[in-house]
């Protein structure tokens, strides 16, 4: 087992505790962020989000939309000043597309609560770098990569485009449904949990790698 791991997730698991403990109600830091990208079907989607709350969605077309809003405990608090001017950040070469935000260290977000929204639409591979927060991810048209230090996992995906579904957490539960049949499945002394399934039709493969958390995989019709 790598300690380097499990030191660094305990770490971010104390801050994000921390973040939620304030005396001031949130306010909304700056106006809500847009992007709004044509992108091709074999294009590789790389997004990278701190901490915070992602949803992703399908979108029909070629267009790439997101949005973003952020929060912090007083308008003039030290997260409102380092969350000022929060915007997304993108790159595109050889139908490889890159997008984060340009606050992509774990203590500029210190307690900020970020909300972001992507629509994506059908591409080659998705995938997707989170440290810490909440992942809701919805019946996209993509194969799979997510990787998280600390936090939920929540994924709807059409069975019909899965080949395979690999689910892995060092410390939490892993559960996954196919059409009403479910596994779940967790490791001895209660230290996380590991899920492998080969047995679809489709051509893509979904694989999830969570250090401390919960993940939930639906596939349906």
């Amino acid at each position: 087992m790598n300690y380097k791991y499990i030191v660094g997730t305990l770490i971010i698991l104390l801050t994000s505790s921390c973040a939620v403990v304030n005396n001031h109600p949130n306010v909304k830091v700056g106006p809500i962020q847009e992007i709004d990208l044509t992108i091709a079907k074999d294009t590789i989607i790389d997004l990278n989000i701190t901490a915070g709350e992602v949803v992703i969605e399908s979108s029909p077309g070629e267009q790439l939309r997101a949005e973003m809003t952020v929060e912090c405990p007083g308008i003039n608090s030290e997260c409102a000043k380092r969350m000022a001017g929060l915007e997304f950040v993108s790159s595109i070469k050889d139908k490889h597309l890159k997008m984060s935000t340009n606050r992509n260290s774990f203590f500029q977000n210190y307690n900020a609560n970020l909300s972001v929204k992507f629509f994506v639409p059908k591409s080659q591979q998705l995938n997707i770098g989170m440290n810490a927060g909440t992942l809701y991810i919805n019946n996209i048209d993509a194969c799979l990569n997510v990787e998280m230090s600390a936090g939920d996992i929540d994924i709807n995906m059409f069975e019909s485009n899965m080949a395979s579904v690999y689910l892995d957490t060092a410390f939490g539960d892993v559960s996954l449904n196919v059409n009403g049949r479910h596994q779940n499945e967790s490791r001895p002394w209660l230290v996380g949990g590991e899920i492998i399934w080969d047995q679809g039709k489709g051509s893509c493969q979904m694989n999830v790698d969570l250090q401390a958390g919960t993940i939930s995989v639906d596939l349906g019709r």
